[in-house]
């Protein structure tokens, strides 16, 4: 939480994983959510809020972020592990290593996040 003025704000608060080591760290969690982000990218950006917007309202969530460009080696081997081509932005979820859905582009949606984790809409 953070205190801005007289208000209490969530604070948007992902774990960017920068090195293949980190991934290493989490790739068996139970439930992993990875957010591929390019910081030169204006549609990454849309959907970067779209992200945002589901962990405002599910900050329970672990949220990874691989900022594609500047974690190119991470990149890699997320599409070397799962198979799935790279494209960005990019959310995968995983189970205990295996993915169990991936979309990109504008099709990554607050919504269908919720979908996906099992939070319906």
């Amino acid at each position: 939480m953070v205190v801005v003025g007289n208000s209490i704000q969530k604070r948007f608060v992902v774990i960017e994983i920068k090195t293949v080591q980190a991934l290493d760290g989490v790739w068996n969690d139970d439930a992993l959510v990875l957010f591929k982000h390019s910081t030169q990218c204006g549609r990454s950006a849309q959907v970067y809020e779209e992200v945002r917007n589901f962990k405002a309202e599910h900050p329970e969530v672990r949220i990874h972020l691989v900022k594609v460009i500047e974690a190119r080696p991470v990149s890699n081997e997320v599409e070397r592990r799962t198979g799935v081509r790279h494209e960005s932005p990019q959310v995968l979820i995983l189970k205990s290593g295996a993915v169990v859905w991936h979309e990109a582009h504008l099709r990554v949606t607050a919504g269908a996040l919720a979908e996906h984790l099992g939070y319906g809409r």
